[in-house]
């Protein structure tokens, strides 16, 4: 019998997956920041100042229309260096101010009740909580003047299983009624929010896992592994614990308003 060697050939697919990019890097929707900033009336008078505001997606939105003057301050000099890459026209005319420091410390440069307008979006950790955030800005932010924050909330009580996988105190967030209270017992006016629909946190966490798992391809073996694991375990906790318990809303207030 003659003996036949058989080849086999597997065609590889050569299928890509497409970046898929976020205008904006939180969980509220695109169409409901739009809107919320649609709300104000910006004029090119106006300063505002974006604390922890990254590349600067929410602030340059708020700019590019009006001709306002923007100060966006972020200690992540990488997520700066994007920002001026894509904003060079408002560096150049003095639009855009751009600050990598810690925040704390360059608000107290600023002189009091000189701000028309704070942002504030998933940062206010930087003054260490939502409320302290809230107290530090007021004495900078002129009489009707405008605070735009995104904070998170819990949506139901959290299980102390999800405690301890995020390695939290169910008192280092409030409630979604409790993020409009707190400001409003320090004697600002709440006019508007938006919360972050199941949609849009399927969205914004869906991106950040597949940028994840990809990411890991180009990773050596073991630090892939180590990567993946760490990863999918704190996806799987975000589907059994976080997509019910974890909220996160958009806030806007004003300080004396007046008619």
């Amino acid at each position: 019998m003659v003996a036949i060697s058989v080849i086999c050939y597997i065609k590889i697919s050569t299928m890509k997956i497409n970046s898929i990019e976020l205008k904006y890097n939180n969980p509220i929707g695109e169409d409901k920041l739009d809107e919320i900033i649609s709300l104000l009336d910006i004029k090119s008078s106006d300063t505002i100042v974006d604390i922890g505001g990254g590349t600067g997606s929410v602030l340059v939105k708020m700019i590019q229309d009006s001709g306002a003057k923007g100060i966006l301050i972020d200690l992540d000099e990488k997520l700066i260096e994007q920002c001026r890459k894509t904003s060079k026209s408002m560096l150049e005319t003095g639009q855009l101010t751009l600050i990598a420091k810690d925040a704390k410390a360059y608000i107290q440069q600023l002189d009091p009740e000189s701000v028309d307008c704070f942002v504030c979006v998933g940062a206010s950790h930087v003054f260490d909580d939502y409320l302290n955030l809230m107290k530090t800005i007021i004495p900078y932010l002129k009489p009707g003047g405008f605070i735009l924050a995104g904070e998170e909330f819990w949506a139901k009580k959290p299980a102390q299983e999800y405690l301890d996988i995020l390695g939290a105190e169910e008192s280092e967030s409030g409630y979604h009624y409790e993020n409009i209270e707190g400001p409003e017992k320090l004697g600002l006016t709440y006019l508007y929010s938006h919360i972050a629909s199941q949609y849009d946190w399927n969205k914004f966490e869906g991106i950040y896992f597949l940028e994840e798992e990809l990411k890991a391809l180009d990773f050596p073996a073991t630090k892939r592994k180590e990567h993946l694991e760490k990863l999918r375990s704190f996806r799987g906790a975000q589907f059994k614990f976080g997509r019910s318990t974890m909220g996160f809303g958009l806030y806007l207030f004003a300080k004396d308003l007046k008619k």
